[in-house]
């Protein structure tokens, strides 16, 4: 029986010495997504301007002002210097005193279970903004809203007396104020992310895995020197954009893993490309494609690494990336 143990100890760390692993490091290529409604080419700058016309609640109108960045455009000082204006308004808030509830609870004391009464109340703060952005050059509407109405609540601590509860409780127009701002602050947020993906030119991220090639019995200092190369040409991509120089040395990446996929032996084990990095070489390859923006090889070679296994996810996100980034390419033509 050790002698059967052994044996199958031996050839499973035989097994694993021949195995080639993909050997993948991941990679951040910062890109640029043009619009989705393009704006006209005559506009040039922006100017925010957030209101508070209802007044229930202090706000820092700088701060709140300049969490509105429309990537891709200037940003104007006065409105009369600017092509864009985008205006953000509190229009309303609204406060609810939810009424008292009395709910049961249980705690152990001295190895029993003791029923206890509590009393809370649940404090809700709306609020109502609207929104415009105008095309102040061409005397039009790119997207309005009159009045969009949201909310938050929050919970009060639990009390043990029905008194102690409904005092505290007379604090809720402050945990009401604090919420609305809250509310305000996020929805600002959620607003200057929206504005950027109809109108701005944002920068995106997309994190990849790269293949370098891992196992003792090959050598893979050519995949080792091509994602160097690689890394360093999307150093200068995510600052500079796709420069000659980026080009040059993408194209030397593309030119390493192509060869490498000529070696690749179907059902091979031992061979130093085989079925278990080759998908990953392939999506080297369809990411270096993605940085060239050529598409119809980005789909080549996407569509070989989604017949692997372990990059369903990966490709499943590419796919949408590419298919929605491509429409707004087309769109901007």
């Amino acid at each position: 029986m050790k002698s059967f143990m052994l044996i199958l100890i031996l050839l499973c760390s035989q097994s694993l010495a021949f195995a080639q692993k993909p050997g993948t490091k991941r990679v951040d290529i910062k890109y640029i997504q043009p619009p989705s409604i393009p704006v006209s080419d005559d506009v040039k700058t922006y100017y925010v301007e957030v209101r508070n016309s209802d007044g229930g609640i202090e706000l820092n109108i700088e701060n709140q002002q300049n969490q509105i960045v429309l990537e891709g455009f200037e940003r104007a000082v006065v409105l009369e210097e600017a092509d864009l204006h985008i205006r953000y308004d509190l229009q309303r808030t609204y406060y609810e005193r939810g009424e008292m509830k009395k709910e049961q609870r249980k705690r152990k004391e001295k190895d029993q279970e003791v029923a206890y009464n509590v009393w809370f109340w649940t404090t809700t703060a709306k609020v109502s903004i609207g929104y415009e952005v105008k095309d102040i050059v061409n005397d039009k509407f790119l997207d309005s809203h009159a009045g969009e109405s949201f909310k938050k609540s929050k919970t009060s601590d639990e009390y043990t007396s029905y008194s102690k509860a409904d005092d505290a409780r007379d604090e809720y127009k402050n945990v009401a104020r604090g919420l609305a701002a809250q509310t305000f602050s996020e929805e600002i947020k959620k607003f200057n992310t929206k504005i950027n993906d109809k109108f701005g030119f944002p920068k995106r991220n997309f994190n990849v895995p790269i293949a370098r090639g891992k196992g003792k019995k090959h050598d893979y200092s050519d995949l080792e020197g091509a994602f160097e190369e690689f890394s360093a040409a999307i150093a200068i991509y995510n600052e500079s954009g796709l420069t000659d120089e980026v080009i040059e040395k993408v194209n030397n990446c593309i030119t390493v893993w192509e060869a490498a996929i000529q070696e690749h032996a179907p059902g091979d084990k031992k061979a130093r490309i085989s079925d278990k990095n080759i998908g990953h070489i392939n999506n080297n390859v369809a990411t270096a494609y993605f940085v060239l923006q050529d598409w119809d090889n980005f789909t080549k070679y996407l569509d070989v690494a989604s017949a692997e296994k372990g990059q369903a996810t990966h490709i499943s996100y590419a796919r949408e990336l590419v298919a929605d980034l491509k429409n707004r390419i087309e769109i901007n033509k």
